[in-house]
């Protein structure tokens, strides 16, 4: 199973839904720490080395967590918010008529 929002922690990025990834600061996670899903409500994180899924996360991981993906989903809706203000711009037709 891909879970549906990842944080790779050994090159710093956080995938938001299956295609879009941003670069996030992952520094506030425990040192082994490697890697954080989480799909469907599910979240665990595993380690390096890596001894499974780790489902129980304390309250400070956890909240390093939640910062994570905020900041991966601010960058992910200003991209939308670029991407759609970039297509209200485009009021010429094929004609060159405005």
């Amino acid at each position: 199973m891909t879970p549906t929002r990842q944080i790779i922690v050994g090159i710093d990025i956080a995938f938001v839904d299956l295609v879009n990834s941003y670069p996030v600061d992952t520094s506030a996670l425990p040192d082994d720490v490697a890697f954080v899903g989480e799909d469907g409500g599910y979240r665990w994180i595993e380690r390096d080395p890596f001894a499974g899924r780790e489902i129980e996360i304390d309250a400070e991981t956890s909240e390093a967590i939640d910062a994570i993906f905020a900041d991966a989903d601010a960058q992910h809706q200003a991209r939308l918010d670029a991407e759609a203000a970039a297509a209200d711009d485009t009021t010429t037709d094929t004609t060159g008529a405005a």
